[in-house]
C-alpha cells in the first residue's frame, strides 16, 4: 500500500479532483448555452438585415452542433478528471523521489495539451468549412464562436499549471 500519510494526500486529492470536476461541468453548460445562444443571435441579426427567416437546416445544424461540442466538452472533462489523479500521484512521488517524476508530469501534459488542440483546430475547420458557402455575418459569427472556445480552453490549460502560458495556435 503506502504509509498513512500518502493514503491521506491521495484522499485529499480524490476529493478535490471530484469537486473541481463538478464545478467544471456546471460552468461548462453555462458557457456552451451562452455561446451557442450568442450563435442564435447573430444568425437573427443576419436574418433581420436581409429579411429573410432562418431555414430550417441552418438551425438544426447549430443544434448538432451544440450537442457535438457538449459531448466533446463532457469527454474532455472526464480525461481531465483521470489527469488530475495523476498529478496529484505525480506529485506526491515526487516529494518523496527526485525531479524524474515531475519530468514525467509535465512530459504527460504538454502530450494531453497538443492532443486537444490538434481536435480544437479539426473542430474549428469542420465548423468554418459547414458554414463557408453562408453569407458573411454567418461566417463571422462561427469566428466570434469559434474564438470563444479557443480562450474557453486556453483558460483550462493555464488552469491544469497554474500559470499563464503562451498557446500555439
Amino acid at each position: 500500500m503506502g504509509s498513512r500519510k500518502d493514503r491521506m494526500i491521495n484522499e485529499a486529492a480524490r476529493r478535490r479532483a471530484a469537486k473541481m470536476y463538478g464545478d467544471m461541468l456546471k460552468e461548462n453548460n453555462a458557457l456552451l448555452k451562452k455561446e451557442v445562444g450568442w450563435l442564435l443571435s447573430d444568425m437573427g441579426k443576419s436574418r433581420k438585415i436581409m429579411g429573410q427567416d432562418l431555414s430550417n437546416s441552418l438551425k438544426r445544424s447549430c443544434q448538432e452542433m451544440a450537442s457535438d461540442l457538449h459531448r466533446w466538452i463532457v469527454e474532455n472533462e472526464k480525461n481531465r478528471l483521470q489527469a488530475i489523479g495523476q498529478d496529484a500521484q505525480l506529485r506526491a512521488a515526487a516529494a518523496r523521489n527526485n525531479t524524474n517524476s515531475t519530468r514525467e508530469y509535465l512530459q504527460s501534459f504538454n502530450s494531453q495539451h497538443r492532443e486537444r488542440a490538434m481536435v480544437m483546430r479539426e473542430n474549428r475547420a469542420l465548423y468554418v468549412k459547414r458554414l463557408v458557402n453562408g453569407d458573411r455575418s454567418r461566417i463571422n459569427g462561427a469566428k466570434k464562436y469559434m474564438n470563444g472556445q479557443r480562450k474557453y480552453l486556453l483558460d483550462l490549460l493555464d488552469q491544469d499549471f497554474g500559470v499563464k502560458r503562451n498557446y500555439v495556435w
